[in-house]
């Protein structure tokens, strides 16, 4: 038997119409390549190399800016050869830190 004060629940597509969905599907989120940085502090601040894909050094007065830049510039050298659909000739093995060098992984979207 129905109990009046229960609300009743009818599922069925009569009740609920159900129309496309006029939302464009979600973009495709930007590829991500990791970018491993080895770091030291020198005299005027810090300086950076990334190990993994060679030519990408900067200097700064602080890891911030050093940052900013080690970014832009991976980025310049990794997003056209991506764009042409190849990978980068990324190195493996990475070398050895030098001394007063630490490790930093950073991942970076194109």
């Amino acid at each position: 038997m129905n109990d009046p004060e229960k609300p009743q629940s009818k599922l069925s597509s009569d009740l609920l119409p159900v129309e496309p969905s006029t939302t464009p599907p979600p973009a495709e989120p930007p590829p991500v390549m990791g970018c491993v940085v080895y770091l030291k502090s020198t005299d005027n601040g810090v300086s950076g190399r990334v190990v993994n894909l060679p030519g990408v050094t900067a200097t700064s007065a602080n890891e911030r800016d050093l940052m900013r830049a080690i970014v832009k510039d991976f980025k310049a050298q990794v997003a056209p050869i991506f764009a042409r659909g190849d990978q980068p000739e990324w190195v493996d093995p990475l070398p050895p830190r030098e001394e007063g060098e630490r490790k930093l992984f950073l991942p970076v979207h194109l």
